[in-house]
């Protein structure tokens, strides 16, 4: 193993299999200029190295490249459609740093590795964009054990520092007017996203076998593929029903797409974009938004934090607990009340007439199904 300076950046040479194995190279960003930081990259694959063949069993010699492509095939049948394309968009940086490694020797230390060279990389990406391409590998490294390609190892990789900014939410007065101007096909959409809470993949992938307007309920499919079952409030139910086909169907999405005959809706931003203007709100709104907004009216209700839990399908209560961060709504209402006590008066706590129409709150009918697999 060795490091050489090449026209303007380093490069390690090396041989995975010894002396007379084949000989590889990886290529250090230009960002790394002396010789004493390219002998830290050079150590880290060493390490890398000297850890894969402290353990001599190899279930498969396939390199990372190979079978992260055997990894996307399945993927792509089996998991989220979005998510998916993050993984075809982040292959390339794989490839680039671990893609010649075999798959059975990956360990701690080409980890280690991958975030230096991310990092050191000219256009330098966040260390939340790092942290998610860390977590995707460690689910094709599960898959891989899965399947029987490698030996199941248990390591964990420091996430880099990363604070998660708070989000700007809406009223609930700015979601109805959002709601108003919208129109109803897209007006039944933003209702799932907002009163369900769903993600926008969740939503654009219901089907009108998933929703009963007799029980005003609709089982969902959530990221990873397990089902819950929600309650609909009367709003959601009367614009879904006026959605309805003449042609009762299971098997139709909920909202089709218009130019592409049965697919769903790829993207909603458009619509938004003109209803938020319509309705005159001065944020940034976009899809994702309306679910940070009910979780955030939720916590302003009081509502249990395990309900809440259940209702977003978060799978860790510490997710749920970050809205607690976001909740300015419900230190505004105690400071109305601090305010009604000092004027002798008794301050009117609600945050919005309408939202008790439009949150389920407080009765047992409402309290979220357990998710099933």
């Amino acid at each position: 193993m060795s490091v050489k300076y090449h026209i303007d950046h380093y490069v390690v040479d090396y041989r995975p299999d010894g002396r007379y194995g084949k000989r590889l190279r990886k290529h250090l960003p230009v960002t790394i200029q002396t010789e004493e930081e390219a002998k830290a990259m050079e150590r880290l694959v060493k390490d890398a190295l000297t850890f894969g063949k402290q353990e001599e069993v190899s279930v498969s010699d396939e390199p990372v490249s190979k079978l992260f492509s055997k990894y996307l095939d399945w993927y792509e049948i089996n998991r989220s459609k979005t998510t998916y394309q993050d993984l075809v968009y982040i292959k390339k940086y794989i490839d680039n740093i671990l893609g010649k490694e075999r798959t059975e020797s990956i360990n701690i230390n080409n980890l280690e590795f991958y975030k230096k060279m991310r990092l050191a990389s000219e256009r330098k990406p966040s260390n939340r964009t790092i942290n998610k391409e860390l977590a995707y590998f460690s689910g094709f490294l599960h898959w891989c054990a899965k399947h029987g390609y490698i030996t199941m190892r248990q390591f964990k990789v420091e996430s880099l520092p990363y604070k998660r900014p708070i989000p700007v939410v809406l009223s609930v007065d700015e979601v109805f007017r959002i709601l108003a101007a919208a129109e109803p096909f897209y007006r039944a959409y933003f209702g799932c996203l907002y009163s369900l809470g769903l993600r926008a993949s969740e939503a654009r992938n219901l089907k009108w076998g998933d929703i009963d307007l007799e029980m005003n309920t609709v089982t969902v499919k959530q990221k990873g593929g397990s089902l819950k079952r929600l309650p609909m409030n009367e709003l959601l139910v009367v614009g879904l029903s006026a959605l309805q086909r003449a042609k009762d169907d299971d098997d139709y999405y909920v909202f089709e797409s218009k130019r592409i005959k049965g697919q769903p809706i790829s993207n909603s931003r458009k619509a938004l974009h003109e209803a938020v203007k319509k309705a005159k709100i001065g944020k940034h709104v976009y899809p994702h938004l309306f679910r940070h907004s009910i979780a955030t009216h939720l916590m302003a209700k009081n509502v249990n934090m395990r309900v809440i839990q259940k209702y977003l399908g978060h799978t860790s209560i510490s997710t749920t607990e970050f809205y607690t961060h976001v909740d300015i709504h419900g230190l505004m209402e105690a400071t109305k009340v601090v305010d009604g006590l000092s004027a002798g008066r008794s301050p009117n706590t609600d945050i919005c007439p309408q939202a008790i129409e439009l949150i389920p709150m407080d009765k047992e009918q409402t309290t979220v199904s357990d998710s099933v697999n």
